[in-house]
């Protein structure tokens, strides 16, 4: 983070870490950790975090990789899971002064037309020298699903005075109404840029995204290359 007068510079990532798994479905946290270092964001979600679950070893990812970025971190969980819980995290440079998470209303079981899971959105109140709300989820599969997810995503950002960014892997292209749902209170920190985020190995679509509202100007937003997980990131450095 760089102050300039009464303005500051933040770098803003997202990153569906594939529970810790490479492009090819190898376990190696340590990687996703060393490639997130190279990138140097100050406020970054993760979708996709095992905590505790027996096929990462009992590894609480989220903790992991806060210490080895020497971050704050918090985590929602989604679902139980292989005796440990699945979800979502934020991790920030700044300390984080308050968490809440909410579950997706589900979905009946006669509406799932594809894989179905339960998901939540989170929201980390950073304090960043100003207060910045930072939200995330990991939209689902099932359309059902998505709509419930974007209406609660919706219902809380209305209520947000603050600075606020939401961002993760929302499982819809550019063209998604859904999408354009999420426009009419947010920014599409990518707007008129061209990149794509799944899969990493050979990307193909664009299903990434970082949204902003409030007082910031975007100055680049990009998706670096990297086969440490099969998605890549969605990078977005601001003045706020």
């Amino acid at each position: 983070m760089k102050e300039r007068g009464l303005r500051m510079k933040l770098r803003i990532m997202t990153y569906n870490i594939h529970s810790g798994r490479d492009a090819w479905g190898r376990l190696d946290l340590a990687a996703i950790g060393e490639f997130i270092r190279t990138l140097n964001p100050d406020i970054l979600a993760l979708n996709e975090v095992r905590m505790g679950t027996s096929d990462v070893n009992g590894d609480e990812q989220a903790r992991t990789l806060a210490a080895q970025l020497g971050m704050h971190w918090t985590f929602a969980p989604a679902i139980p899971y292989l005796g440990g819980q699945y979800g979502i995290a934020v991790l920030s440079r700044f300390p984080i002064v308050r968490t809440d998470f909410w579950p997706v209303k589900p979905v009946p079981v006669e509406q799932r037309e594809k894989y179905y899971e339960d998901r939540v959105l989170l929201r980390a109140l950073v304090d960043a020298g100003r207060p910045v709300a930072v939200y995330t989820s990991h939209y689902g599969l099932s359309n059902a699903e998505r709509v419930n997810a974007v209406d609660l995503t919706l219902k809380h950002l209305k209520d947000e005075t603050i600075p606020t960014v939401f961002m993760g892997d929302l499982n819809m292209e550019p063209d998604d109404p859904l999408i354009a749902r999420l426009k009419t209170e947010m920014t599409d920190s990518a707007e008129g840029r061209s990149f794509l985020t799944f899969s990493a190995d050979k990307p193909e679509i664009r299903i990434d995204y970082l949204f902003l509202r409030g007082p910031f100007r975007v100055l680049n937003a990009f998706a670096p290359t990297s086969t440490t997980s099969d998605h890549l990131p969605h990078v977005t450095d601001v003045e706020l």
